[in-house]
């Protein structure tokens, strides 16, 4: 299917000019916390310092640590940093350590809490965040030896986090490189309510709600209580599942843990009325619902499923217009559809933000490997731009194929 784009889609680009604050903090300190329930006494103060972050979003909630690192976290270990200066707290580097698997080595990589799980990560850090970040990676580097990677995902594009850390990294001669992990594509609201609700009217989903208004009963309902969501939860995953059947990665909600540790979230949030969690029913069933989270005056997408034997009416995308139509009249700055560019989101899209990786290599070794495959990427990536350009493209392919053998070789 074709894509259907807004003709004034553009990717926002990050500040080209970033204005550090020119007081430095005095008499700051760095407490690592190696147990992470003792995380739990700074929560407070958590919360309060990323409201004022440059990056201030639901993921980064002290809750949503919480829920996470008790469902999900495994045998990870805390390497959670705070910043004082006196008796105030300036700064948080939310940090887990863990063995993988990376480039066919074993390694020890340090990554953001919750990381794989969000569509946005960062440290919290209020005025003076260079000094802030500029002390977390001194720490971090006088203990290199405990590490052997910085795999920092999920970055927003606005933020000034990957240039300060690369800047630092790059003075120490230590490999530093930051890298787009994938597209958020949002939709900016303008202001005027009316006016934002006429751009996501369109015909085709306009016939989809009039196909349901003809056959049946038709509902749209925002769920505002634990139990009213808790009866849709199972179809919500269930969904899910059935889509990602036989496919090569299944649905991730195949996991007990990761049904409770959404099920767990949305429970912890609900008091602040910070869950959405929106239902399209057709005579009496679920035929599309969606999770997501209003928070700072902004929507963030995080789970959508439909019905698969309902998919040629297109129950998501209209769940979808009835969901972004309640937002907008609820005075949300934008609605942000969350990593990932599928289809149905650009539908709906007038801007498209990318999101970064701050990677730093401790390990020399594996620096290398992550260069030569960095090279193989772009190698595959300009093969695969000269074969749309050029049918005589057989010596390259055969270049390409004897130069992967070799890095094979190396990696293992």
């Amino acid at each position: 299917m074709q894509t259907e784009l807004n003709s004034d889609l553009l990717p926002v680009k990050s500040p080209s000019v970033i204005h550090w604050p020119e007081h430095p903090l005095e008499d700051l300190s760095i407490k690592k916390f190696e147990d992470f329930s003792d995380v739990r006494a700074i929560a407070t103060e958590w919360d309060a310092l990323l409201s004022t972050s440059e990056t201030n979003t639901v993921h980064q909630l002290f809750a949503w640590n919480d829920v996470w690192w008790q469902t999900l976290s495994g045998d990870r270990q805390s390497f959670v940093f705070a910043l004082t200066t006196g008796d105030q707290m300036v700064g948080v580097a939310p940090l887990m350590l863990s063995v993988q698997r990376k480039l066919g080595r074993t390694s020890r990589v340090l990554e953001f809490i919750g990381s794989g799980s969000v569509n946005y990560l960062d440290f919290i850090a209020g005025p003076n965040k260079k000094q802030l970040l500029e002390t977390i990676m001194e720490e971090l580097y006088q203990r290199r030896a405990e590490w052997d990677m910085l795999n920092l995902q999920h970055i927003p594009e606005t933020s000034s986090t990957p240039a300060i850390i690369q800047e630092f990294f790059k003075h120490r001669k230590i490999p530093t490189a930051v890298v787009p992990v994938g597209s958020c594509p949002t939709f900016i609201c303008s202001g005027d309510a009316i006016e934002d609700i006429k751009t996501i009217k369109g015909k085709k989903r306009q016939r989809s709600f009039n196909h349901y208004l003809r056959s049946g009963q038709f509902e749209f309902k925002i769920c505002r209580s634990m139990t009213e969501i808790e009866a849709y939860l199972p179809a919500m995953f269930d969904q899910h599942i059935a889509r990602f059947s036989g496919q090569a990665r299944p649905s991730k909600y195949s996991d007990p843990l990761q049904r409770e540790f959404v099920r767990t979230m949305i429970e912890r949030l609900l008091p602040m009325e910070i869950p959405i969690f929106a239902v399209a029913l057709f005579d009496g069933q679920p035929i599309s619902i969606a999770c997501g989270f209003h928070y700072a005056q902004k929507f963030t997408g995080y789970l959508l499923t439909y019905d698969e034997a309902q998919s040629k009416h297109s129950p998501a995308k209209l769940l979808i217009k009835l969901l972004m139509t309640e937002m907008i009249n609820k005075g949300v700055t934008e609605f942000d559809f969350g990593r990932g560019s599928a289809e149905y989101k650009l539908r709906f899209t007038n801007c498209i933000r990318e999101n970064h990786a701050a990677l730093v290599y401790s390990d020399r070794f594996l620096s290398v490997l992550a260069t030569i495959d960095q090279t193989r990427h772009q190698l595959t990536d300009t093969i695969k731009t000269k074969i749309k350009e050029n049918h005589n493209f057989q010596p390259m392919v055969q270049t390409y194929k004897r130069i992967s053998r070799k890095i094979r070789r190396l990696r293992f």
